[in-house]
Order: C-alpha cells, then structure tokens, then sequence
C-alpha cells in the first residue's frame, strides 16, 4: 500500500495519518532514544575510519597511541554528528 492510499484511508475515516520511525525494542527491554542511536552510528563510523587508518600508520612505523586514537574517534563523531554525511547509515 502506497503513503497517498494509507493518507486517502485515514481522511476517509476521519482520521490523520502518522507514520514514524521507532527504535526497536532492545535486549535489555528498552528503547533506545534516536540521539542514542545516531551516536552509536556515528561512533561506529568514526572506528572504522581511525581503526583503517591507524594500522596504515603503524606500517609506516607511525602508530598513534591509544589516548590519541580515542580522541579521534570523538572528534569524528562529533563531525560526523553535526554535519550528518549522506552516507551517515552505510557502512
């Protein structure tokens, strides 16, 4: 069923179509609120990026140390948080 048929349906019965994205349910029984849920997304794709990097660096006998490397990772949360790239949900 098309979003217009659902909209016709509930103005047909009076009604107003809402429709929403919802966390689901975790294993702990709660939901997670959506800054949860971007922040985990973004810490997520901050990992990668500095993880990928920093064994690139540690070939080149450049490794950061882990202090270092925790306070990339937040500053590309962060970025990432504010400036919500296109690509934020992939991988």
């Amino acid at each position: 069923i098309t979003l217009n048929k659902l909209k016709e349906t509930a103005e047909a019965m009076n009604c107003e179509l809402i429709y929403a994205i919802v966390p689901k349910i975790t294993a702990s029984q709660s939901r997670p609120s959506i800054d949860e849920l971007l922040n985990k997304q973004a810490q997520h794709k901050a990992k990668n990026i500095v993880n990928r990097a920093s064994e690139q660096m540690a070939l080149e006998a450049q490794a950061l140390n882990n202090a270092s490397l925790q306070k990339e990772i937040e500053r590309l949360s962060k970025n990432f948080l504010d400036k919500m790239p296109k690509d934020f949900w992939e991988d």
